[in-house]
């Protein structure tokens, strides 16, 4: 999850990771399949039950359901009212709004390149995986 960022696309927190195991242990969902020890470290490895299955397949189908597209509500209503007449519309500071949007976009773009690389280091990339990204 490190390595490919999943905190930047996915909205998934590394660190709420062994909180949501813990939960999905305690609906049965997963349960603990082995524990490794490492020095004074031991991490549980889960795996999925019947019961996590059916959720899994569930929420799948689910996730297709919800719309993906945001469109950008408050640059489409600042770009419907430009024709209108406004002597307090300082266009050079809506020019500098605007090009920060496309900076922040640009950065956004390089860090997904970026992540797209890493991936292809541990994992080859199928058609999915580079629409994905």
């Amino acid at each position: 999850m490190q390595v490919s960022e999943v905190d930047k696309w996915a909205g998934i927190l590394p660190g709420s990771i062994n909180h949501a195991l813990k939960k999905m242990a305690n609906e049965g969902l997963v349960k603990v399949a082995n524990v490794e020890s490492t020095g004074h470290r031991s991490k549980a490895i889960y795996e999925i039950t019947d019961e996590g299955e059916k959720e899994y397949k569930k929420l799948l189908v689910d996730s297709f359901r919800v719309p993906s597209i945001h469109l950008p509500v408050h640059l489409y209503s600042g770009l419907s009212m430009l024709n209108l007449p406004n002597p307090e519309a300082n266009l050079n500071n809506i020019k500098e709004a605007i090009e920060e949007q496309i900076n922040e976009l640009k950065a956004k773009m390089e860090q997904m390149e970026e992540g797209q690389k890493i991936k292809t280091q541990f994992i080859e990339m199928n058609d999915l995986t580079k629409i994905t990204f």
